[in-house]
């Protein structure tokens, strides 16, 4: 009688482990065939879409101090600074980068702005942003009122 258990326990055990199988023989080759489904259907390009950051304007009532040369309404101020030795550390710096017409403007808030250049068009001074972005990243147009 205790033989006649255990055969059935056997039997019914291989029973269990031959419906895992099948299970698992099934989903695999679900599995294959969704991705034989991708494999066949034509690539589709992605093309990533990167916005340009917006780039800051402000308007303002600015006192040039010293000489200029300043032509047009658009400046690109690259630092602003309460100390007035620190703008002008920044100034010398950038013109013995070559940047000759940078100046120092001082707005109504006694704030020192250091200017690379000033513009008579708009986009100029919005390349001239994008071009100093990577040295001076919060570089803004100054408007002059």
């Amino acid at each position: 009688m205790l033989g006649l258990a255990l055969m059935a326990i056997s039997f019914s055990a291989c029973k269990s482990n031959q419906e895992a199988y099948n299970a698992a023989y099934e989903r695999a080759k679900a599995q294959q065939e969704a991705a034989q489904q991708v494999a066949s259907q034509p690539k589709q390009e992605v093309i990533e879409v990167v916005e340009k950051p917006s780039i800051k304007e402000a308007s303002e009532n600015i006192e040039i101090i010293g000489k200029s040369n300043e032509k047009g309404n658009y400046g690109v101020v690259i630092g602003s600074f309460i100390n007035r030795t620190n703008a002008e550390g920044l100034q010398k710096r950038m013109i013995e980068q070559g940047y000759s017409q940078c100046v120092l403007g001082q707005n109504d808030k006694l704030m020192y702005r250091v200017i690379v250049a000033f513009y008579e068009v708009k986009s100029d001074a919005q390349a001239k942003v994008r071009e100093l972005a990577k040295e001076f990243p919060d570089a803004w147009i100054l408007i002059k009122e």
